[in-house]
């Protein structure tokens, strides 16, 4: 049953690839731990790291339905919004590795330099990590979300 299902995930990861690479044309970049991303736009500068603190604009969305997740549309109807800091008008600020925001996204995060747009899919897998790399019963959802990355500053020594 197990290997039923991950078979099934891995067909659809095909299947979302192809969509994927059909609306945007970018290169995707699939993560050891599951994440996909593509960059939008590349940034400037430093990139960055774990540990420094960072300032971003985002959207984010509880995807529905596996379709065209990663092009980004006017009209979502197959996705539950989660938060949007452009409607807010206002930008968050984290440390990167301390999880204090998207389960995940700090993985997705590292890398950009500012200025850069990254669009991302975080898997339930990491959303709901466990021991067995399996996401609680009723919990296999996956996350899009893009991130625009407006600030990087200097990291504080600890």
């Amino acid at each position: 049953m197990f290997l039923l299902r991950s078979a099934k995930k891995i067909f659809l990861l095909i299947i979302l690839l192809l969509l994927i690479s059909e609306c945007t044309g970018e290169k995707i970049i699939i993560s050891p731990s599951g994440i996909t991303y593509i960059d939008n736009k590349t940034g400037k500068g430093k990139k960055a790291e774990p540990g420094d603190t960072v300032v971003v604009h985002f959207k984010a969305w509880l995807l529905k339905d596996a379709q065209n997740i990663l092009c980004e549309t006017e009209n979502d109807t197959d996705a539950v919004i989660l938060g949007d800091s452009y409607s807010a008008g206002k930008p968050i600020e984290f440390r990167l590795e301390e999880n204090n925001f998207i389960m995940g996204s700090d993985e997705g995060i590292s890398g950009m330099k500012k200025g850069g747009i990254r669009t991302m899919l975080i898997p339930s897998q990491v959303l709901y990590k466990n021991a067995s790399g399996d996401s609680p019963p009723g919990k296999d959802v996956t996350i899009r979300l893009i991130v625009e990355l407006l600030q990087i500053k200097q990291r504080l020594n600890d």
